[in-house]
């Protein structure tokens, strides 16, 4: 059968995560993979992830999964299927076509003691953390703007200089460009929702985007009020608002684990953190579950 073709370049899977679980065989597939496979006369390899019935690549969907057995699995791709087999020391999977993959180890990552300095524009340290944004100074529209466009392209650098101009990461901007972006009409009336920039970052699944936005001082701990999209299609909205680290939950794949960690160098609050791993475990695949278990903080204090 043809080889797929993929691009190399396993940097874009987070370099660390939880480790695969060792002891469920119905999850017995869930897991990073190193795949080796034959291109013409050569053999190539990159790295790929199992979660549940989904197979991602550098962050994107390109196949599903789908388990027999304990030991048994099909891989099912737009073109062809393949039949893979669990070796005995749950280390390797051999494909009917003659690739191989195998499981990788990854550890749980280390997250920074020291939160990010957030600065007033007049230089003073922000002393009430629980603010949910600074209100734009006059003319602080093109500003945000201009960081909603560097989000839209993706342009971590154009993000990065507004910053160093001085612009707050607490900027809010318009959600509509957002969801159309995300070519997702989530039935919105009212008025459109605040909705900071590390939250946009959050709702298009740019982890880059995030870190910059946290790295910057944006508040970690404010909340969200508007809709947000649930891997399943499903739309929620917490009227009260949900925590940033809920919504980073809306993530699919390796970009939902590398979110939280972005979002958790912020340092969250402890009690914030402890509701939303118990009541959005569902929410979770299977490394981001496996982190969750492992953090111990550092959590910001009250």
């Amino acid at each position: 059968m043809p080889r797929w073709v993929y691009d190399v370049n396993a940097a874009d899977i987070e370099d660390e995560a939880a480790p695969a679980p060792e002891d469920d065989s119905g999850r017995s597939f869930d897991s990073f993979w190193a795949a080796t496979m034959i291109q013409g006369s050569r053999m190539s390899s990159t790295t790929v992830c199992i979660s549940g019935t989904n197979v991602w690549h550098k962050g994107n969907l390109f196949a599903t999964v789908k388990v027999l057995n304990p030991d048994t699995c099909v891989l099912i791709t737009s073109s062809e299927d393949a039949k893979g087999y669990l070796s005995p020391d749950r280390s390797k999977i051999e494909w009917d076509d003659g690739d191989c993959w195998q499981r990788e180890t990854r550890l749980r990552p280390q997250i920074p003691d020291e939160a990010p300095t957030r600065v007033q524009p007049d230089g003073a340290l922000e002393q009430n953390e629980a603010s949910l944004a600074v209100r734009p100074a006059p003319g602080a529209g093109d500003v945000a703007d201009s960081a909603l466009g560097a989000l839209l392209r993706r342009d971590a650098k154009a993000l990065h200089d507004l910053f160093l101009d001085g612009s707050t990461a607490d900027l809010e901007v318009d959600p509509t460009q957002v969801w159309k972006q995300m070519r997702w009409d989530p039935k919105w009336t009212g008025e459109p929702p605040q909705t900071p920039l590390v939250v946009a970052a959050i709702l298009l699944q740019w982890p880059e985007g995030v870190e910059v936005c946290v790295r910057k001082g944006a508040n970690v701990n404010g909340t969200y009020s508007g809709p947000f999209r649930h891997a399943d299609g499903s739309v929620a909205r917490e009227a009260a608002g949900a925590p940033i680290l809920r919504v980073a939950l809306t993530a699919q794949g390796p970009s939902q684990c590398t979110i939280c960690q972005h979002v958790l160098t912020g340092k969250v609050r402890g009690r914030t953190f402890q509701t939303v791993r118990r009541k959005a475990k569902a929410h979770m695949d299977f490394v981001t579950a496996g982190f969750f278990d492992n953090f111990q903080g550092p959590f910001l204090e009250t």
